[in-house]
């Protein structure tokens, strides 16, 4: 059970974490790559929960998703029986460009082929940090993806082929490494409102590939 002590461990943990955390700076971690042992490796899962619409004249895809993403920042382990037994925490976070209303670092990583940019299109979340450096952020919102469409021969009634290409912005591999969790992407179908049911259009496969 919580104890009413764990506002103060709480507050005194995250007082210090953030004391002289820099969120600009990429992480220390352990990273398995060898050309860069700087930064860290994040890995990316696209939960997919509807397909909000298609326009096949004009090239675009809306999918309802949840991003999410996993990395590690030695900067935000501790020994969690020096504050009160917590083993994890959260901390505000809305993307690496806006540093006033993000606590930590967070990964620069985009759609390059978006309508809008993923600051403009998921909605805001609280990035959770655990005692052993490990950060966990999962965003819903939507993908507005721009479309060079396969498989209009038999339109409306033939397979859609859409591809999204995911990348860092402004920092590199060498500072920002991008993998999967598990293959990269799960279907959400528990939800009342998920699934075929509420849309015109539905997800048949996915494929996902890393390029280096």
């Amino acid at each position: 059970a919580l104890e009413q002590s764990y506002t103060d461990y709480a507050t005194l943990l995250r007082a210090h974490l953030l004391s002289g955390l820099d969120p600009a700076v990429p992480p220390k971690s352990v990273r398995s790559v060898a050309y860069s042992q700087a930064g860290t490796d994040v890995r990316l899962e696209i939960r997919f929960f509807k397909v909000q619409g298609v326009s096949a004249s004009q090239g675009q895809m809306r999918l309802k998703v949840w991003v999410r993403m996993t990395w590690n920042d030695l900067r935000l382990s501790w020994d969690s029986a020096a504050f009160g037994n917590i083993t994890e925490t959260t901390f505000r976070a809305v993307a690496s460009t806006d540093l006033e209303g993000t606590e930590i670092w967070v990964p620069d990583i985009q759609v390059y082929n978006s309508n809008e940019g993923t600051q403009a299109t998921l909605d805001g979340a609280n990035p959770i940090a655990y005692s052993d450096g490990t950060v966990f952020w999962s965003r819903p919102g939507i993908l507005d993806t721009m479309c060079k469409f396969t498989g209009l021969v038999a339109f409306p009634f033939d397979r859609l082929k859409c591809a999204m290409e995911w990348g860092g912005w402004s920092l590199s591999d060498g500072f920002q490494g991008i993998n999967l969790t598990n293959a990269g992407y799960v279907f959400l179908t528990t939800e009342d409102t998920a699934g075929s049911s509420y849309q015109e259009y539905g997800i048949k496969t996915v494929e996902v590939s890393l390029k280096q």
